[in-house]
């Protein structure tokens, strides 16, 4: 079985490791802050650092299933042949190498499990799962990719809705504020008193649905097509991105010196740990990805620590951002899409318009990209070998399918902390903990049937307590997660 896809460019390691940093450091960021006041900012630091850690030992698990899947596929008799034959052939020698490189200098042995060509996770799942487990495979990716795009039209709404109408309501150093059921979240808009576009006949509500409607129109054609995300497209977001966080950060410091931040935030909420679970567990997402970013690596040579350095990073950014802003603002001003807490009568016009517009610049571009993969997810979890899709159902169906379903879940619930929160617990937890761990460990029985060869890229975690403790993990996590939904929207969390 060869590789789908196109391997890539090669680059360097600096290089890949800014790709995965900027591939971690997602949406999901947009409501750790909220999160982490509502959890305590103690107990949040902890979930923090644990979750940062699993999500770096199933980020390794994967890079081991793609050097299985890579073993599986070199023909490694013929490459020993071609070494022992020609070896005195310096031409023949340089070609292996660039394909195979060398991981003894002096034996000159070429191992098979370099990863040479691109297979991505579903083509692995292909390769290692039965019938059942590549079903559910995609089942799990389809519905993280839903929740994923619910989240961005969710972002993308409450961020204009936020601009038009909110700042125009409610002074931004008011503590009567009120948005959710008498809380001070954003949770929810409140209907009755807010006033858009200059008038009171047009509510927050109606304004967020039409700006849903907005997007849907102007992005939903693209999922029709073939697009991805350009080498520019991806430096431009990135420049975006790090700019509004670092206003964030500085505007933050900025109130904590002038005395205008919390007194004394809550050090721990435990009521709150299973949807700030929910939404670190999205944050740190970065699995399904890492095949396009980890085969082009020139040199690839110690990629765990590779991946340890961007998690640091990761974490730091994460405590950094979360910390600055709940030292910064009374827990009542924090919104679940932190951008909006920067209203104009806090960080100024220019700020406050960027930093709360930052969602749209960013998102808008991402969207369709999601929608394309979710669409072509879609297609492989229902084809039939040997069967070709109609013209409409695979030109018109499947593009609706990807599209409608989020947008109706953005037109049910804003609460943006719930849909991270429960897309990462649910689907999030599949895709980070147990697909890995599965992948890795059929990878691991299929290689030793095949060569003694000790895989070069193995993981540090290689003990199977690793494997067992995930699947416990992720058992408990849905469980947990699931009595607390069901407690608090029944009204029994009391």
């Amino acid at each position: 079985m060869r590789s789908l896809t196109e391997t890539g460019a090669p680059y360097s390691r600096p290089v890949a490791f800014v790709y995965i940093f900027n591939l971690i450091i997602g949406t999901g960021i947009l409501a750790i802050p909220n999160a982490f006041k509502d959890a305590g900012w103690a107990a949040a630091m902890i979930l923090l650092i644990i979750l940062g850690f699993l999500s770096y030992l199933t980020a390794t698990l994967v890079v081991e299933a793609m050097a299985c899947m890579n073993a599986l596929e070199h023909d490694g008799e013929d490459i020993q042949k071609l070494i022992n034959t020609n070896s005195e052939n310096d031409t023949i020698g340089e070609s292996l190498t660039d394909k195979y490189p060398v991981t003894g200098s002096i034996n000159k042995e070429y191992s098979l499990f370099e990863i040479t060509e691109r297979y991505e996770l579903g083509t692995i799942a292909g390769m290692f799962f039965n019938k059942i487990g590549i079903i559910l495979y995609y089942i799990c990716m389809v519905v993280y990719l839903y929740g994923d795009l619910a989240i961005y039209a969710v972002a993308m709404g409450k961020a204009m809705t936020n601009v038009i109408c909110v700042d125009k309501t409610y002074p931004a150093n008011s503590t009567n504020v009120t948005f959710h059921n008498g809380s001070h979240n954003d949770s929810h808009f409140h209907h009755n008193e807010s006033t858009c576009f200059g008038t009171s006949s047009i509510s927050s509500n109606q304004t967020y649905r039409i700006f849903l409607a907005v997007f849907t129109f102007v992005l939903g054609p693209f999922v029709f097509f073939n697009v991805q995300k350009t080498k520019y497209l991806q430096i431009m977001t990135s420049v975006l991105r790090y700019t509004a966080f670092g206003m964030a950060i500085v505007i933050s410091f900025m109130r904590i010196t002038r005395g205008e931040g919390a007194p004394q935030p809550p050090a721990i909420h435990p009521k709150t740990f299973p949807i700030l679970f929910g939404v670190l567990v999205y944050a740190f997402m970065c699995q399904h990805s890492l095949p396009s970013i980890v085969t082009p690596i020139r040199t690839k040579r110690r990629l765990p620590v590779l991946l340890l350095l961007s998690f640091i990073c990761v974490f730091v950014f994460y405590a950094l951002v979360s910390f600055s802003i709940v030292f910064a603002f009374d827990p009542g001003l924090i919104k679940d899409e932190f951008t909006n807490t920067f209203t104009v009568d806090v960080a100024g016009p220019f700020p406050s318009y960027f930093l709360r517009l930052f969602p749209v610049f960013v998102l808008t571009t991402n969207f369709p990209i999601i929608a394309v993969t979710l669409r072509n997810n879609l297609k492989t979890l229902f084809y039939r070998p040997g069967k070709a899709y109609p013209f409409v159902v695979d030109r018109i169906v499947f593009p609706l399918l990807a599209l409608l379903p989020p947008i109706c879940i953005a037109l049910i619930t804003e609460d943006l902390t719930l849909l991270v929160g429960v897309t990462g617990a649910y689907a999030g937890v599949g895709v980070q903990y147990v697909i890995p761990a599965a992948l890795v460990w059929q990878g691991r029985k299929r290689v030793a049937h095949m060569t003694s060869e000790t895989n070069v890229h193995r993981s540090p975690f290689r003990h199977v307590g690793w494997l067992y403790l995930l699947g416990v993990w992720s058992f408990v996590s849905w469980v947990f997660v699931t009595v607390y939904i069901v407690l608090k929207y029944t009204g029994h969390d009391k």
